[in-house]
């Protein structure tokens, strides 16, 4: 069977991360898995590429003209949005490679026009990455429940309007999914819930299918502190994501504000915050404590051994699918602390292998941060109950399974 993996990106952000480790686990068990991505492609990959010119400058002038509804809207919030209206020509390049079955992932950004779907007339799996393809063009809902029936006035476009952008959206969702060969996957329950009480997929079959890591490279690193120089004094919180100041949902203001819980604690010489995914920002955030600005890792060995040398992850999203960089951490044997939202719980078990507080709550959050910072044999059994739950469940091998069983019932159908 060929299978056709359609992602925005493949080598950046959560969900292109996650949909090519699967692309890469599924041809490593024997299926013949491509991609095709809004990019640049890596052919001895089987990474192909929908712009034969333009590099990496069209798909991000796709995406800007994409927004340009959404830049209507003054009172709109400090987030993502996508309409999905410019033409495409995906559906080409898709007959092109003649795959028996489509996998999609995040098309958001102006990848394709929402009416293309169909066009491709082949069995479908869409793999939810995060709120979108429920919504009338929200990436995450914030609590709002109106994607549950039909869109409007929508909070985070800052408009009281009910035939708004997100109304029109949805409405156009709602042709355009209608008579799909579609099977949809969630990696966590609550996605799983969203997508349930979706008015957009309230018919469409759905299972739970958890993203999986490469547990040789993300893996305990006993040398790994000595490696990056950090002294035996020191205490090491991680925190990271793309762009990881700037993304509001991954909450590194929430975090600034749980830092004089430890400051408090005479704590301001040994503890230290480095941050990976973005640059320091200009003017340098104040902060009680000492920040570090990694920048963006691309080298999966290389970040790997960040978290190994860590002492806990701080992970204080407000929404998250999942949470990639809890899996990832938790696979290297460190602690995760976090906020109980999303996809969150189904890795990180409060008080085994990391601690889980209220959502949005700083100071309940550095709390959490101090008494695992406090208490070194709690962190030693912390991180080997999280490096157990990772061989447990989050190899990247039992996610290709779980999919290649999936491929093949609905294949067998034909």
């Amino acid at each position: 069977m060929r299978i056709l993996h359609l992602s925005k990106t493949y080598d950046s952000g959560g969900a292109g991360l996650a949909a090519f480790r699967l692309h890469l686990a599924l041809r490593e068990a024997g299926v013949d898995s491509l991609m095709l991505v809004d990019g640049p492609g890596e052919a001895a990959q089987g990474v192909d590429s929908l712009r034969t010119w333009g590099g990496v400058w069209l798909p991000r002038w796709r995406a800007r003209l994409d927004s340009l509804p959404w830049r209507g809207y003054p009172q709109r919030w400090r987030e993502a949005f996508s309409s999905d209206w410019l033409p495409s020509r995906v559906a080409p390049h898709v007959k092109q490679l003649k795959p028996d079955l489509v996998h999609l992932h995040w098309l958001g950004g102006g990848m394709l026009r929402l009416e293309e779907l169909a066009a491709f007339n082949l069995p479908l799996v869409w793999t939810l990455h995060d709120m979108w393809p429920l919504t009338g063009g929200c990436h995450h809902s914030h609590g709002c429940l109106c994607y549950e029936n039909h869109c409007g006035a929508c909070p985070v476009l800052g408009s009281s309007k009910e035939r708004d952008l997100s109304f029109k959206v949805f409405a156009r969702k709602l042709k355009a999914w209608q008579g799909l060969d579609l099977h949809l996957v969630s990696p966590s329950r609550w996605l799983a819930g969203c997508a349930g009480g979706s008015r957009l997929f309230a018919s469409a079959p759905l299972e739970t299918i958890r993203h999986g890591v490469d547990l040789s490279v993300f893996r305990p690193q006993p040398g790994a502190r000595e490696e990056l120089g950090i002294a035996l004094d020191k205490l090491v919180v991680l925190f990271g994501a793309e762009d990881a100041v700037k993304n509001p949902y991954k909450g590194f203001d929430l975090l600034l504000a749980a830092l004089p819980a430890l400051a408090g604690e005479d704590w301001g010489e040994r503890v230290e915050v480095w941050v990976f995914g973005s640059q320091e920002p200009q003017p340098p955030p104040p902060s009680p404590l000492k920040l570090r600005f990694l920048g963006p890792i691309a080298d999966p060995q290389a970040l790997a051994r960040l978290y190994a040398a860590a002492d806990l992850l701080a992970a204080p999203s407000r929404e998250e699918a999942l949470g990639l960089t809890a899996m990832e951490a938790l696979a290297c044997g460190t602690p995760v602390v976090a906020f109980e939202v999303g996809g969150i719980p189904d890795m990180v078990q409060d008080g085994v292998n990391g601690l889980l507080v209220s959502a949005e709550d700083s100071r309940a959050l550095g709390q959490a941060l101090a008494r695992i910072l406090a208490d070194a044999e709690l962190r030693e059994q912390m991180g080997q109950r999280a490096r157990q739950r990772a061989e447990a469940g989050f190899a990247v091998e039992k996610q290709a399974a779980g999919y290649i069983g999936l491929y093949e019932k609905i294949l067998a159908r034909d």
